[in-house]
């Protein structure tokens, strides 16, 4: 039987039950035994008893755990990567398949989001489905997430690509909040008139909401004067108003595919150092695909 350990910082979340399904699904007739540690960040006393939850994870290097499968990209989001690689180095020379985020650690294997793919189909789309040629950009690069400038970077040669221009002028930062992207916005728009470009795309969901309060409040229409694009498909995007359009991650597969790398590893195989899971855009009312009054 091989044993195979997951660590998440918390399964309150959306993204943990869909990565969770992923691995249980992969594994479900195989004869593996998984052992899932729900660790918050590490030693963190943010709480009274929260430095409990780290301990977990001494366990699982006290066992003979076989490989480790790390949601990287969540620790990420509030730890940055060397501390996580300082954690996850006690795990020795054990195989590590790390989501979203390459890990400087001996034996690590990586299962990325296809971002390229993505952040050009909706280019391409804004362009040429809608006709948009000044595509501003939310970012969150201030955060210093790889995921963020990973997101950033595919942006750009996707607006090369389709043959169109970045703009510093329509460059934004939203340190992945809605309120930070409202406020990032606030600055520059004072009115319609303002209006330099005819679609942002965001590189989350929430940041997507912050740019939609604003462009309400200015009476900026979405999507007849400004298409928006968010990224995650968080649940609330399908419920916003307008419904957002977005690109879901697919967490699930990502959760599947690392899953499959762990146990292709234990079992011999030659497996890829890093592991693309492709995206799938969802259009919906906030680019203009779906009509506002239909359901």
């Amino acid at each position: 039987m091989k044993k195979i350990g997951v660590i998440i910082p918390t399964f309150n979340i959306e993204y943990s039950a869909d990565f969770l399904n992923g691995i249980y699904d992969f594994y479900s007739d195989k004869d593996v035994k998984i052992l899932v540690a729900q660790t918050k960040l590490p030693h963190s006393t943010v709480g009274v008893y929260d430095y409990q939850y780290w301990s977990t994870v001494e366990f699982l290097f006290s066992q003979e755990v076989d490989a480790l499968v790390v949601a990287s990209g969540v620790y990420c989001a509030s730890l940055s990567q060397k501390a996580l690689e300082e954690e996850l180095f006690k795990f020795g020379r054990r195989p590590i398949v790390s989501i979203a985020i390459p890990l400087n650690l001996p034996n690590c294997y990586t299962v990325l989001a296809n971002c390229k793919k993505s952040f050009n189909d909706i280019v391409f789309h804004l362009k040429n489905v809608h006709g948009c040629k000044k595509i501003a950009f939310m970012s969150a690069n201030a955060t210093g997430s790889s995921e963020a400038i990973e997101r950033f970077v595919a942006f750009k040669e996707a607006l090369a690509q389709n043959k169109l221009k970045f703009s510093e002028k329509n460059y934004f930062e939203g340190n992945f909040t809605d309120f930070d992207a409202e406020a990032s916005l606030r600055k520059v728009l004072k009115s319609k008139k303002d209006l330099s470009f005819d679609a942002i795309v965001c590189a989350n969901d929430m940041m997507a909401i912050g740019c939609n309060r604003v462009f309400k409040d200015l009476e900026i229409d979405v999507p007849q004067d400004v298409k928006v694009v968010g990224f995650d498909d968080a649940q609330f995007a399908a419920y916003s108003n307008p419904r957002l359009s977005t690109i879901n991650q697919n967490i699930y597969k990502q959760g599947y595919d690392s899953a499959q790398v762990a146990f292709d590893i234990l079992d011999g195989k030659e497996v890829e150092k890093t592991v693309y899971t492709d995206l799938m855009p969802k259009f919906r009312q906030s680019c203009g695909c779906i009509e506002k009054d239909d359901l």
